[in-house]
């Protein structure tokens, strides 16, 4: 199931853009036996949305406020099998089944601790996919699982704007990576 990034309320709280979602949602190669970890879910536009495609979808927040904009999300797109965590990654993450597909949207300046939690419950032949705009995020990633089979790729979105000329508005570019278990 797609909804346009419009669909999703999410004023103060983050989305990762539909563009994005969409290579995102490649790369998991989500499938109905999957249960899934949304981790950072902010406006929980990939819950969601991998709620049409998955088993069962977890997605973890930290900020109240954010749960409730999911919550609604979620009432809105009449989504079954999420269950929304209010709590912080990775203490959050202790209690959850096993997953066989992760997506870390959000670690702030836990990624390591996410990474570890995550590796210790990921059950094998799992992906994780994880987006940053920050470098300092990249390299953490990239050295946690130096030498191990992950995909980097940078993408950069520019979107036709008309408001009095046309012209085309980048977005933030953003890394997308891959790591098979």
């Amino acid at each position: 199931m797609y909804f346009e990034d419009e669909f999703f309320l999410h004023e103060n709280t983050p989305i990762t853009k539909s563009e994005i979602r969409a290579i995102v949602y490649s790369k998991l190669n989500l499938n109905k036996k999957d249960v899934f970890w949304d981790i950072g879910a902010g406006s929980g536009a990939v819950s969601i949305e991998a709620s049409f495609l998955c088993k069962k979808v977890f997605a973890v927040e930290k900020k109240l406020e954010r749960v409730k904009t999911i919550n609604e999300n979620i009432r809105r797109a009449k989504a079954k099998n999420i269950d929304v965590i209010l709590g912080e990654a990775p203490q959050a993450l202790e209690d959850l089944p096993s997953p066989t597909k992760v997506f870390i949207g959000g670690s702030e300046d836990k990624t390591f601790e996410i990474l570890t939690a995550v590796e210790r419950k990921i059950l094998n032949g799992g992906i994780i996919v994880a987006t940053s705009i920050t470098l300092e995020t990249l390299y953490t990633i990239d050295d946690f699982y130096k030498g191990q089979k992950k995909e980097i790729i940078q993408v950069g979105v520019t979107k036709l704007s008309s408001h009095k000329k046309r012209m085309f508005i980048a977005r933030n570019p953003i890394f997308i990576i891959t790591v098979w278990r």
